[in-house]
């Protein structure tokens, strides 16, 4: 599971655009985007908490397999177009097999669309201003 903490720029449809002081944890991180200057980095979360702009809070992402969700991603698009194909053209219309094959491909980005709370970060808690050291980085984002 990983765990930071970051400060809270704007929240839109609780969604917040948080910045997070780099650290080593960020090489080879992909959840977040680095920031114009490099010093922070910028990651959107769910909100679930309603923390507001300005706020320290603490971020979590939970630990994703990802064998079984590369397999989802990658793999069972292809072969859920090649059974829908396949049984579409059963009816005697390769139109049918195609449309079938797009149908059934599209229902793992469906389950991922679904599950995002799972696959992506959210604000934990929210903690007092005193437990962070105040930096000019994140200050500079808020601007």
């Amino acid at each position: 599971m990983f765990r930071e903490r970051g400060t809270v720029l704007e929240v839109k449809n609780k969604i917040a655009s948080i910045a997070i002081i780099r650290g080593k944890k960020c090489i080879g991180c992909k959840h977040c985007i680095m920031a114009q200057n490099g010093k922070y980095m910028l990651t959107y979360a769910y909100n679930q908490i309603r923390a507001k702009s300005g706020d320290k809070v603490i971020l979590i992402s939970k630990k994703i397999d990802q064998v079984a969700d590369g397999f989802l991603l990658f793999i069972s698009p292809l072969l859920l177009f090649v059974i829908g194909y396949i049984t579409g053209s059963i009816s005697g219309s390769i139109f049918i097999g195609i449309i079938t094959g797009f149908l059934l491909s599209s229902s793992p980005f469906i389950y991922f669309k679904l599950n995002k709370k799972k696959y992506g970060m959210s604000v934990e808690e929210i903690i007092p201003d005193t437990s962070v050291p105040d930096n000019n980085i994140v200050q500079e984002a808020l601007k």
